[in-house]
């Protein structure tokens, strides 16, 4: 028997057996729309959480409002201790907890950094990732802004002010993955997996 004759004989084989044709063609095309649904939105949003505020200031609030305001997170509920707010994540009704401490307006006004606290359900690394980003933002927003007023106080020009109220600016440039999803990050590696999958079945 020729080589033609033996890859004839081949795909013959392949192409009339339906169960081999389903398992090989049909689980690839099957498995290619089906695995990359639960990443179709490629990174997380507005993830739940709840705020313990000890400190009840304005500028705890005004914080609040503004961790509220990012996409990354929604402030679903506000717990009186973080016993109450411990409950809440054991629970599964929230994915994490932030903490404003006591005395925090009084540490920004004498410049000391006060420690913003949080906790989180790190089972799913870029559902935690998204929550401390959206809370690194917001504090760190009005971080500028105070330094910004304590500047101004100071005589210095607004557009100095802008331009000095942090020590560096970060330009963040993804370059494997600029969409910072999930889709693009675990989507290459699930194919292989499938045509591994696939021919291991093929060869049973």
């Amino acid at each position: 028997m020729s080589l033609f004759q033996l890859l004839r004989s081949e795909f013959k084989a392949i192409f009339t057996n339906p169960v081999v044709a389903l398992t090989v063609f049909g689980g690839v095309i099957f498995y290619s729309f089906l695995y990359p649904l639960p990443y179709i939105n490629q990174t997380p949003t507005e993830q739940e959480i709840t705020v313990v505020n000890l400190d009840k200031s304005q500028a705890s609030y005004q914080l609040e409002r503004m961790v509220d305001a990012t996409p990354q997170v929604n402030i679903v509920a506000r717990s009186g201790s973080i016993e109450e707010a411990k409950e809440h994540l054991l629970n599964g009704d929230v994915s994490g907890i932030f903490v404003i401490p006591e005395h925090f307006y009084r540490d920004l006004m004498l410049e000391k950094s006060p420690t913003l606290a949080f906790a989180g359900d790190a089972s799913y690394f870029l559902v935690y990732g998204t929550i401390v980003e959206g809370l690194a933002h917001a504090g760190g927003t009005l971080a500028g802004k105070v330094n910004v007023v304590r500047l101004l106080s100071e005589g210095v020009p607004m557009s100095m002010a802008e331009q000095q109220y942090a020590a560096f600016h970060v330009n963040m440039k993804p370059t494997f993955n600029p969409e910072i999803g999930y889709l693009n990050y675990v989507v290459p590696a699930v194919f292989v997996l499938i045509l591994q999958q696939t021919l291991i079945m093929r060869l049973a």
